[in-house]
């Protein structure tokens, strides 16, 4: 049995639901929000919990 006719036997149910894209648009970053975000990254890298390099790269992303 060819792969097509076994899918549309077994497999119907599958192929018989409509594809949903579940699209979220990810909004820009404000300012505020990004000054937030240095902030707490700012933080981490001072307990400790992230190096400087982590911490500059993800400074330079959100900016």
């Amino acid at each position: 049995m060819r792969k097509e006719n076994f899918d549309l036997k077994y497999n119907r149910v599958y192929f018989s639901q409509p594809v949903v894209h579940n699209y979220v648009p990810i909004s820009p970053i404000t300012q505020k929000d990004a000054a937030t975000e240095i902030e707490r990254l700012h933080g981490l890298m001072e307990k400790g919990m992230i190096t400087q390099a982590e911490f500059e790269d993800a400074k330079r992303k959100l900016l």
